[in-house]
């Protein structure tokens, strides 16, 4: 849903309905993951996307029957040879979308508004199996309570208990319930890019960062390498020492730190303060030599030589990057694969 916001914003202060499309199951070479949205006016517009094309105009059309029948539904695509001139997925997969009627003055999908406006994380829990006049309903949970119920009472009591004594889901999925299917969306911030050093890899990388849709900050005491002049594009720009403002930032599984500046007095302490923060990934710009000299450096800073593993270095994937550019694209790739749990 995170991606649909920016654009939806506009539907929801307008008090528009709107049919959602949401990719709950895909099997074999599905072209969008599960948890894809595809919002539906009742003018027919589109935001998102469920299959990249293959089957939005199927989608659009059985958006248009929720929105007036107000009946959510459950809908199967995928290729068949006997249709190939109709509805199918080219790429040899197979989808499982869940279609549903949005009103933005539901008290959960202001909720929902809110989270998402602030940045906020939570989970959303949809039922998509279960009595016909349950269907579609929703329980958001968020740290300051809930909004919203599938059923009321026991189910949603249950829920939050399975919930609970789990970690909090970081990937969409369904989940078996009293015999029923609830499908399980986690609503997360933004990643979180803090780049240390204006340096000339930082342009592109924070440009990609953005594209990607990460939050990006740039963190370098000195004016002249990090200013609005020099990143136009970026929003929050901290002249500070890195370890300070690493410390006021806080650092959390969703927040990613790239060290740039190959200069031990900016790079060093950046590192120490983030390899006590636990971020999701901690890159450093330098070759293998200059690694060894600064693995003994921090080490004889007290480092752990566990925690010096977190340690992505040299930084980016190997594609033979030269030019600033490329060597942001490897970047930018090794962070990707290792939110997606690739070894990279």
């Amino acid at each position: 849903m995170q991606d649909l916001f920016p654009e939806v914003k506009s539907w929801l202060e307008q008090n528009r309905p709107f049919a959602l499309a949401t990719v709950i199951r895909t099997w074999g070479s599905a072209p969008r993951p599960t948890g894809a949205h595809m919002a539906v006016s009742q003018e027919g517009e589109m935001i998102g996307s469920v299959s990249g094309g293959c089957v939005e105009s199927a989608v659009v059309d059985a958006a248009q029957q929720v929105l007036a029948e107000n009946q959510c539904q459950r809908l199967a695509f995928g290729v068949s040879n006997e249709t190939a001139w109709e509805v199918g997925l080219a790429c040899g997969g197979t989808i499982e979308i869940f279609l549903q009627r949005l009103v933005p003055q539901d008290r959960w999908v202001i909720a929902l508004a809110s989270l998402l406006e602030n940045k906020q994380s939570g989970v959303l829990a949809t039922l998509i199996k279960g009595r016909q006049e349950w269907l579609g309903r929703q329980l958001l949970l968020m740290e300051r309570g809930t909004e919203g119920s599938l059923q009321g009472g026991e189910l949603d009591r249950h829920l939050q208990q399975v919930l609970d004594a789990r970690r909090p889901p970081r990937q969409p999925q369904i989940m078996s319930l009293e015999n029923q299917e609830i499908f399980i969306e986690p609503i997360l911030p933004p990643p979180r890019l803090i780049v240390i050093g204006g340096v000339h890899i930082a342009i592109p990388l924070t440009r990609f960062a953005l594209e990607l849709g990460y939050e990006v900050i740039l963190v370098d005491p000195r004016t002249r390498f990090a200013n609005p002049e020099r990143f136009p594009h970026v929003e929050k720009i901290l002249n500070q020492w890195p370890d300070e403002a690493i410390q006021s930032l806080g650092l959390d599984a969703n927040t990613f730190v790239v060290a740039l500046t190959h200069d031990p007095k900016l790079d060093d302490p950046a590192l120490i303060a983030a390899l006590n923060g636990h971020p999701a990934y901690i890159g450093v710009l330098g070759s293998r030599r200059t690694h060894e000299k600064r693995i003994a450096r921090l080490k004889d800073a007290g480092i752990a030589p566990e925690q010096l593993e977190q340690l992505h270095a040299p930084i980016g994937l190997s594609i033979g990057a030269k030019s600033p550019a490329e060597i942001a694209l490897s970047i930018v790739a090794e962070m990707t694969a290792v939110a997606r749990g690739q070894d990279g």
